[in-house]
């Protein structure tokens, strides 16, 4: 039992034996207040705050956690003194000689210094200590100037950069053959339009379309009628041609309402592709033949292009079927009018 006990206490007597025990020594402490003379004294975390000790001799004195604040230590000699931790707020320490002495963890921010004598290495550090600041406050500087100056440039930047996608993306539709077949389909009456552009025979290419033939075309949503065992030239199948005139206008569509897709996920803007989309917003829009304008819309909307629909709508240019004359169009009520208007 005893030998558990000591066992249990001999680290903390070991601690205890190892760690001397440092306080100051008060026939020194004083010894200072009497004669300012107490060189080597220990006077470890003596409170000496608001001492008279001007012109002090404290070589290599013992003052680790001394508490120093507001004393006057003016050309007090400190000279190889240890100052670790020491409490220096509003420290008189003009024309002090703190060479050689330890002052780890001593704020001498808090301090008058004004003349003190220091070593070299602690002005060195005091003299990092400020670089670092300088070079805090000029990386501060730096990033507004940035944030004032670079940002708008890059803004700029990014906006051309916009603008070249939208104009590399419309270049690319518009150089597209059904691109050009639903164009050409769309500006007059009578135009050979090349359908089936895999065909062998060049004549067989192209195809004579007439207004009536596109109403007939876009009338139907199935390609119904088609025969794959056939040996004549398709363009001499209507129903072939029908399929071929529906597959041109539903690719010209699905671009239409990407470009819709891209302004409402905001990689483009409505004012940036307004120039470079306004012809084929005009033609469908404003197409003279009412027959036709009426079908393309019917088309529009039974295919469910609702993007197109959106499109049209962000340019005052809504898709709605409306009677050119007396008659009442019987399809109108499948059009949506309003809801994309808004």
């Amino acid at each position: 039992m005893k030998l558990a006990i000591i066992a249990a206490i001999a680290p903390y007597l070991i601690s205890c034996l190892a760690t001397p025990v440092l306080a100051a020594n008060p026939a020194q402490i004083q010894q200072l207040l009497d004669t300012k003379n107490c060189p080597g004294c220990n006077l470890v975390g003596a409170d000496l705050s608001g001492k008279d000790l001007y012109g002090a001799n404290l070589v290599d004195a013992n003052l680790r956690g001394a508490i120093l604040s507001q004393a006057n230590l003016e050309r007090a000699n400190l000279v190889g003194a240890d100052l670790t931790g020491a409490n220096v707020t509003s420290t008189t320490l003009r024309q002090a000689n703190l060479i050689q002495a330890k002052l780890s963890g001593v704020n001498l921010n808090k301090a008058d210094t004004h003349s003190a004598k220091f070593s070299p290495s602690i002005l060195l550090k005091d003299n990092l200590q400020n670089l670092q600041l300088l070079q805090l406050l000029i990386t501060i500087i730096c990033t507004i100037v940035a944030t004032i100056f670079l940002i708008p440039q890059y803004l700029e930047t990014q906006k051309w950069r916009i603008y070249e996608f939208i104009a590399r993306e419309v270049k690319e539709f518009e150089m597209r053959q059904e691109t050009i077949n639903v164009m050409r389909m769309l500006a007059s009456n009578d135009r050979n339009i090349k359908l089936f552009p895999d065909a062998e025979n060049s004549k067989n290419k192209f195809v004579l379309v007439k207004n009536q033939g596109l109403c007939e075309a876009l009338d139907s949503l199935e390609d119904e009628g088609l025969d794959e065992d056939i040996q004549k030239p398709r363009k001499a199948d209507q129903a072939y041609i029908n399929a071929a005139i529906r597959d041109n206008f539903d690719r010209v569509l699905d671009n239409l309402e990407r470009f819709n897709n891209l302004i409402e996920s905001k990689v483009i803007t409505k004012e940036g592709l307004e120039t470079y989309i306004d012809s084929w917003l005009e033609i469908i829009h404003n197409y003279p033949d009412s027959e036709v304008r009426k079908k393309l819309w019917m088309y529009i909307e039974k295919r469910k292009y609702v993007g197109v629909q959106k499109l049209f709508a962000r340019y005052n240019r809504p898709i709605c079927l409306q009677p050119v004359d007396d008659s009442p169009f019987p399809e109108a009520n499948l059009v949506v009018t309003s809801q994309f208007t808004k």
